[in-house]
């Protein structure tokens, strides 16, 4: 099957955006367990950088963590039942809550 340039134009430009938002995530994630990040992986891998920010910002990862934790809970036990009851009567109030949703 051939495709058109507009296919080709569109999947560019979604690898390039991609590529964008990707390749700095790596380069953050070699810097952090290089020992020199200007040279790079030949300079040898270390921890010392990730203990570093876990020593700064570990309470803080981990309360993040048990609100991301909680928040999922209570969507849970509201959102899935309050699914329930808009996929079993559905009717115009239904319709309307969906739509605000």
């Amino acid at each position: 099957m051939r495709r058109g340039i507009g296919f080709w134009t569109g999947l560019s430009f979604t690898l390039l955006i991609s590529a964008f938002l990707i390749l700095p995530i790596f380069a953050s994630v070699i810097a952090g367990v290089t020992a020199n990040q200007f040279i790079g992986i030949s300079s040898g891998f270390t921890t010392r950088w990730l203990l570093d920010v876990w020593a700064n910002y570990g309470g803080t990862v981990l309360l993040s963590l048990q609100i991301a934790f909680a928040t999922l809970a209570i969507t849970l036990v509201l959102g899935v039942p309050a699914a329930y009851v808009l996929a079993r009567h559905a009717g115009v109030t239904a319709r309307l809550v969906e739509e605000a949703l």
